[in-house]
């Protein structure tokens, strides 16, 4: 039988998420593309910046992890996720799955034993996590799919497993690639489509307005349209698929199957579109250029997974037609917002967002303010922008971040609750409280630069940290590189209180908020070396800190007999306040003032 052939983004899609694969392997050092390919997937599965990717992949670096690739906690679901990775296999039969039965038997050993300590302490996380009651998800992404005895084995095993409550979850190539790559969201060229219709389109012409169509179409015709072209169909979507665990995409499955097929049209919101023209007077064939979904992309995707029911069924499609890029953006946030998504693109056109972008650019020193992923990007390399702002730009979601651990002093929720930074106060989130009315766009500039060092600095711990760990794999590790082992294992995970630290200090010790932005910040991309080597020291101070209250932590905990898990330390809400006190202890003025002179 000849093998089926690649659609083209297929193929495309392989190559960026190769790209992805390779870029990430370098950037966080993994010692194998593997590595990489598990943090880039639970990046997007988990909606994860790559700091806290890294920082759950780190069980994984270099090997010897008894099938755990990486561990997830997400106790607001009340989940445990254990991940398992296969990039690249001859086969993908049963003997993939034994990752899975190497992790459950060393998670429930009476001890870690002797092992990395990364691997430790995800034992003794595992073992607090459980005694509060979690259930357990194991994870296995390959870049393939599984043969059909290696299917059997995973139902068998799952049955198995089901007893002690964890369940399997196989995630397979195709919904790997339909992560692999996060919209543009920039009008980057869609595909030119044509659907067939059964009745003709409800054509609107306002005057002065853009073209509007209303119509039924065919959700065979939607899915060949994605088997043929791709990701390049949601180039302005909003959000990317997420998945079939989805609870509202489950539902949209559940009608797909049900008896109730007919009614889908009825049962759905539907779809909506924008394009740069469609022709109606071709009836029954619709020709359209440009074609982009703005919204409905849950619903394609699921249609997708069962091409011969979506044959079955009607859909309702919205479609625009407009070559005004900043229209075709306010019609994709406009449409998201009727939807449950919160990002950072439905606040794109907030006041304030539009506020901050017209003051940075007027500073003495113009900042571009990124309000949307891909902003910069699609600009940077034009020659008026490159005159007006060089390499400064600011992007809206880091510096928020920054801001909340600094400015603000919340290391724990700039840590644990950026992904509801651009949420409201009324969907849960903590967008008012970061973007105030009285937000000063310097505030954020001088934040952004003191996160950018303190980064840099938790970077080189990582780098530093994971040599030592591949020595002591190999070669065995002497009582000095042990001790500094155990010291930087608490500094991997303390980028937001480093920062937090580094503006306490400050706030305490120079106090006028004009003499800290002459001595420390630049105001200017890249950041001069003289400020960044101040903030170093004063990353430094904030580090020694940290390793000071967490040491002494470690013995208190070994005292009692109790796995000391530094992550578990940075999750509780009072441990600023305690690093705090500790430095109120500790740091005097003359350190802080000698670090910045």
């Amino acid at each position: 039988m000849e093998k089926k052939k690649e659609a083209p983004w297929v193929r495309d899609t392989c190559r960026l998420l190769d790209t992805e694969v390779r870029k990430v392997k370098k950037t966080w050092r993994y010692t194998n593309e593997g590595e990489a390919f598990v943090h880039v997937f639970i990046r997007s599965y988990f909606n994860l910046e790559d700091e806290d990717a890294a920082d759950d992949c780190q069980v994984g670096w270099s090997g010897h992890d008894k099938g755990i690739d990486a561990f997830h906690a997400d106790e607001s679901a009340g989940i445990v996720y254990i991940v398992g990775g296969t990039y690249e296999s001859k086969s993908f039969g049963p003997e993939i799955l034994t990752c899975i039965r190497r992790a459950f038997e060393f998670l429930h050993l009476p001890s870690p034993g002797e092992v990395k300590r990364d691997l430790a302490t995800t034992w003794n996380s595992y073992q607090e996590l459980r005694s509060k009651g979690l259930p357990v998800v194991y994870i296995l992404v390959t870049f393939g799919k599984l043969n059909s005895e290696a299917k059997k084995e995973v139902e068998k095993l799952n049955m198995e497993l089901e007893k002690r409550s964890w369940t399997i979850e196989i995630v397979e190539k195709d919904e790997v690639l339909i992560r692999a790559s996060a919209p543009s969201y920039a009008l980057a060229k869609g595909p030119d489509v044509e659907f067939r219709l059964e009745a003709p389109p409800l054509v609107f012409e306002p005057l002065g307005l853009p073209k509007y169509a209303i119509f039924f179409v065919n959700g065979g015709e939607l899915v060949k349209t994605v088997e043929k072209n791709g990701l390049s169909v949601f180039g302005l979507n909003l959000r990317e698929y997420l998945g079939p665990r989805n609870p509202v995409n489950r539902a949209i499955e559940e009608s797909l199957k049900s008896d109730e097929r007919k009614y889908f049209p009825y049962l759905n919101l539907g779809v909506d579109a924008i394009c740069d023209e469609f022709d109606p007077s071709k009836f029954p064939q619709l020709p359209i250029k440009n074609f982009h979904i703005v919204n409905g992309c849950q619903t394609v995707m699921s249609l997708t997974r069962f091409p011969t029911l979506a044959r079955e069924c009607q859909l309702m499609l919205r479609l625009a037609e407009t070559m005004d890029e900043a229209l075709a953006l306010d019609i994709a946030v406009a449409k998201n917002k009727q939807t449950a998504i919160k990002d950072r693109e439905l606040f794109a056109h907030d006041k304030i967002q539009l506020l901050l972008a017209e003051e940075t650019e007027r500073l003495w020193k113009p900042f571009f303010y990124e309000r949307r992923r891909g902003e910069w990007s699609l600009r940077k390399n034009k020659p008026t922008i490159r005159r007006e702002f060089g390499e400064r730009v600011i992007y809206n979601d880091i510096a928020a971040k920054a801001y909340l651990a600094t400015l603000l002093q919340e290391p724990f929720e700039a840590k644990h609750k950026a992904r509801f930074i651009f949420r409201s106060r009324e969907e849960g989130g903590i967008y008012q409280k970061v973007f105030r009315e009285d937000l000063e766009p310097e505030d954020l500039i001088i934040a952004d630069e003191i996160f950018q060092v303190a980064l840099e600095e938790r970077s080189r711990y990582v780098r530093e940290y994971n040599q030592l760990t591949k020595k002591d794999t190999s070669l065995g590790l002497t009582k000095e590189e042990r001790e500094r082992a155990r010291s930087l294992s608490y500094l991997v995970h303390a980028d937001t209180y480093l920062a937090a630290l580094m503006w306490y200090f400050c706030d305490k010790y120079i106090k006028d908020k004009e003499k800290i932005k002459k001595l420390l910040t630049t105001f200017d991309r890249p950041i001069s070396a003289s400020k960044k080597e101040k903030l170093r020291k004063l990353c430094k101070i904030a580090s020694k800190i940290i390793t000071q209250h967490l040491d002494q932590e470690e013995t208190v905990y070994a005292q009692k007999g109790i796995g000391f898990v530094a992550r578990n330390f940075f999750a509780r809400t009072e441990a600023y306040n305690a690093l705090k006190k500790t430095a109120d202890r500790w740091v005097e003025s003359n350190d802080v003032l000698r670090a910045v002179s």
